[in-house]
């Protein structure tokens, strides 16, 4: 007998499918022990499961069954048809063509049940061929498999390179947008660097106008005092004029030398008079216009400027004293540029002793917060102008003009509610700021002040 053991489950489909069919024919007492729990089961329940396992298992122990099985399966005219054709000189042949009808299950079933001659040798070519058919099958699918995970991979890549094309295009406009906003914004910046030069230009015009009509205010007051004068001595001699006439009694005589002499007297009188009078409506109209112009230019107190404020025990030309002034409140200093920066740095040259001060001055302001304005002579230098720096402005003198006395004119303009620290150690500079209320401090004191600040190195 063929030994079953050896043969898988699905090539002995149609045999254990006809054991099922004889199982459900034969008599209750003829069924064996061990199929008896199959009674009642339908043909659908015998071929699957634990029952087609039993049924597997009776064809192998129990004889009579088993034969019983295999003469009702021989009987089939299938069956008999394939045992007619079957030639053990053909054996592999046969396999092969069955094989390629795929059905496979059939031939093996009729081997084992009708054991013809070389039946073990068609049921070797039948497991073989089997075998190579399901590795065929599987290698079809996991072939399926890897075309079907292909297909995701280049649809997953397609989305990627989409994915990627919209983020290439999201990171193009935000760069377009950002400078975009970067481009206006410099260009609202220059605007107003712009309209704060128009601003600071107007201002000085208006001051310089300012000036100029309190000069003329001051020399119409002089002529009007002069005219004073000159009035009221033609009055007194009017006067002394009148009372000679009275004694001498000749005021009824109109051709007289003396009444001559005191009609001359009175139309000098008047026309003083009128002078007077033209005068001071002048002064009073130049007047009112340096009040427009004053105005315009912002309001200006009156009296003393107001000193920084200094800690006692503390000297103002000191670098402790200093660096107190100078982080008080609304305090605005004053630089001798050159002046300073030849102390500070004596051995460079004079493009990098500007840029050396006004860095330390930039840092300044930015630890401290005072607002700086720093001059330079502006005579053989060139491609610089007027510029503004956060928190500091920085001022060349025109060609002719020392930058002393811009250092001194912009403590004159300065409102006498702000107080002024000037650096600088030269003498006129030192005097003429102290007339306009200005403390003064060498400028070794200043680049000690700098140089100590916070975030500025010791050298």
């Amino acid at each position: 007998m063929t030994d079953l053991a050896a043969l898988p489950d699905h090539l002995l489909g149609p045999l254990l499918e006809s054991a099922a069919t004889t199982l459900r024919t034969l008599p209750a007492v003829d069924v064996p022990g061990a199929l008896r729990s199959l009674l009642g089961f339908d043909r659908k329940g015998l071929n699957r499961g634990p029952a087609r396992l039993q049924l597997r298992r009776a064809l192998v122990e129990e004889e009579n069954f088993r034969e019983q099985a295999f003469t009702d399966f021989c009987a089939r005219p299938e069956v008999s048809a394939i045992l007619a054709d079957w030639r053990s000189a053909d054996a592999l042949a046969v396999a092969n063509a069955w094989a390629l009808r795929l059905d496979l299950p059939l031939l093996a079933s009729v081997l084992v049940a009708a054991e013809p001659e070389a039946a073990d040798f068609g049921l070797g070519a039948i497991v073989a061929l089997d075998a190579a058919q399901r590795r065929a099958r599987d290698e079809e699918t996991e072939a399926a498999a890897l075309t079907a995970r292909a297909v995701e991979l280049e649809e997953a890549r397609r989305r990627a390179e989409t994915a990627r094309a919209e983020l290439e295009q999201e990171r193009d406009r935000l760069a377009e947008q950002l400078r975009s906003e970067r481009r206006t914004r410099r260009e609202r910046e220059e605007r107003g660097t712009t309209e704060v030069a128009r601003a600071e230009l107007r201002v000085a015009e208006l001051e310089a106008a300012l000036v100029l009509e309190r000069a003329r205010a001051e020399r119409a007051e002089t002529a009007r005092e002069q005219a004073t004068q000159r009035a009221v001595a033609a009055d007194e001699a009017l006067q002394r004029a009148r009372r000679a006439a009275t004694e001498r009694a000749a005021a009824d005589a109109p051709n007289s030398p003396d009444a001559a002499v005191i009609a001359a007297a009175a139309r000098t009188a008047r026309g003083l008079a009128e002078s007077l009078e033209s005068l001071t409506n002048a002064r009073d109209a130049r007047a009112g216009r340096a009040e427009s112009v004053d105005a315009n230019a912002g309001p200006r107190a009156s009296g003393r400027r107001v000193r920084p404020k200094l800690p006692g025990g503390l000297v103002a030309d000191s670098a402790k004293g200093a660096g107190a002034m100078l982080r008080a409140p609304s305090v605005l200093l004053v630089v001798d540029g050159y002046n300073v920066s030849k102390t500070g740095w004596p051995n460079a040259s004079l493009e990098v002793e500007r840029e050396s001060l006004l860095s330390a001055l930039h840092g300044f302001h930015l630890t401290s917060g005072t607002d700086v304005i720093v001059a330079f002579d502006g005579d053989g230098t060139t491609g610089v102008t007027n510029v503004r720096r956060k928190g500091v402005r920085v001022l060349f003198s025109e060609p002719g003009v020392e930058a002393d006395e811009v250092v001194v004119d912009v403590v004159s303009r300065t409102p006498l509610p702000v107080p002024v620290v000037v650096a600088s150690s030269d003498r006129w500079v030192r005097e003429h700021a102290e007339t306009f209320g200005a403390v003064v401090i060498s400028s070794a004191t200043l680049v000690s002040v700098l140089r100590s600040a916070p975030g500025r190195p010791a050298a």
